[in-house]
């Protein structure tokens, strides 16, 4: 493992630390917190952080503590991209996997990271900015985002998990055409754009199964003419 997938892990590790530690430290760090303030000048009638609300310790903690892990998951998952793009130098561990594999890897680190950079922005402007999550415009933008992102991401999770299974299905174009819609239709169905992108899912799905039955009854045709 290379030196920054090392450090993107340790620092996602000590985002959860730090997250984890909240509940413990959060009145400590508060208190800490408000000393600072008040040596730098700080009213005591104030609406931001008031001296009263010691709870938003823990709360400062395990929000700081999500931002370093998120911080973590940017720097693997971009330093995972450019081991695909073969933009990394030497190849790694990246070059043994299958292209399956490496489309999933791909996909899931690209989805991650959309959905980072849509889900940051959009909590700290409902946090510190009181913005309404209904209300259109920036936040119906970024809601969006974030659900392009997770649909990628789960997206490209299934195709880690299913490699194989994968390779030995997407054996025809029938297969690919059916993958297609399926993938087209799923993400406008998450995304709210109407039934013709349902319909195209389940049409993908059944062209995928019909595909499958192809080629499953090929492979056995196969074995029994190879075997013994």
């Amino acid at each position: 493992m290379g030196l920054t997938y090392k450090i993107g892990f340790a620092v996602m590790v000590t985002g959860v630390i730090i997250m984890v530690s909240g509940g413990i430290l959060g009145g400590i760090f508060f208190e800490a917190l408000m000393q600072l303030l008040t040596l730098l000048g700080a009213p005591e009638e104030r609406e931001f952080l008031p001296p009263d609300e010691p709870e938003a310790g823990e709360q400062m903690l395990l929000l700081l503590g999500a931002l370093v892990f998120v911080c973590g998951a940017c720097i693997v998952s971009i330093r995972l991209l450019l081991g695909l793009l073969g933009l990394a130098g030497k190849p790694g561990w990246i070059s043994k996997l299958g292209w399956v594999a490496k489309l999933g890897l791909g996909t899931a680190a690209l989805g991650l990271l959309i959905s980072i950079f849509g889900a940051t922005p959009e909590y700290l402007l409902y946090e510190f900015f009181r913005y309404n999550y209904g209300q259109w415009g920036t936040m119906a933008t970024l809601e969006t985002i974030i659900g392009v992102g997770n649909v990628m991401l789960w997206s490209g999770l299934a195709l880690l998990v299913l490699g194989k299974p994968i390779r030995t299905l997407l054996g025809s174009w029938v297969n690919w055409l059916g993958l297609g819609l399926i993938v087209i239709g799923t993400i406008g169905a998450a995304m709210g754009w109407g039934a013709p992108f349902i319909i195209a899912a389940v049409v993908g799905a059944v062209t995928l199964i019909v595909g499958a039955c192809r080629n499953l009854a090929k492979l056995h045709r196969l074995q029994r003419r190879h075997g013994p």
